[in-house]
């Protein structure tokens, strides 16, 4: 039955598709059904596997998908067991895909065993708080006039003290150390580069450290100073 212009209308999308699709079926069933009739007009069977069984149309769409995904794997299953058997796969191909190019990562930076002055590094920030500490008390009994050669002298002396094994390490900046690695220096440059740039960084990070608690100390001190005086004067 033809469909009037009216009757498309007043028809939804989803009822439109459902009519297309069945007319689709309909004209695919009578071309089958031609295709397969005999010249006597005798209906052949369709073409299938020997022995296996009758095809069963799904009922609807999800089905059919069901099926096609439950074949394709099982073909893909069997297939791998079947280069398993025969020993096709190339496990070494397979575990350089998964672990990757080892190469790609070899530097030829030794490394060694932490000593005891590795705690030094763990504790840094509180070795340089109590030393920020002792200085202010040195400085308030006046036993010493500036704080900042004695800071810069120790910390040298550690450093220096420390130069040595620190080039056996992998310097800590390490986005700095891969770029200069990329651009084709050479190892020593860039591990000299790298421990010269933690050590810079460091003297930073101790002198703004010993700085704000040098400062901090002096304000707690004379305002309690103060507090005491003005406590007394009553």
């Amino acid at each position: 039955m033809a469909t009037t212009i009216q009757e498309c209308a007043s028809l939804s999308a989803l009822e439109r598709r459902e009519r297309r699709k069945q007319k689709i079926l309909n004209n695919a069933e009578s071309r089958l059904n031609k295709l397969l009739s005999g010249p006597d007009g005798t209906t052949r069977a369709a073409p299938g596997i020997d022995g296996a069984p009758s095809p069963v149309q799904p009922s609807t769409a999800a089905e059919r998908d069901s099926q096609l995904n439950a074949s394709h794997s099982s073909q893909t299953s069997t297939r791998t067991a079947k280069e398993i058997d025969e020993g096709e796969i190339d496990f070494s191909k397979l575990q350089s895909s998964v672990l990757g190019d080892e190469s790609l990562n070899s530097t030829h930076l030794d490394f060694v065993m932490p000593t005891y002055w590795d705690s030094v590094d763990k504790n840094r920030f509180y070795l340089v708080g109590i030393m920020g500490l002792i200085l202010t008390i040195l400085a308030q009994y006046h036993l010493l006039n500036n704080v900042i050669w004695p800071i810069i002298l120790v910390q040298l002396s550690y450093e220096i003290f420390m130069f040595r094994s620190r080039k056996f390490r992998y310097p800590k900046h390490g986005y700095v150390v891969n770029i200069l690695l990329a651009a084709g220096l050479d190892d020593n440059i860039v591990i000299n580069a790298g421990v010269i740039l933690d050590i810079g960084w460091e003297l930073m990070v101790d002198l703004v450290l010993i700085s704000f608690v040098y400062v901090s100390s002096n304000v707690v001190v004379q305002t309690t100073h103060k507090l005491l005086q003005y406590l007394a004067s009553f």
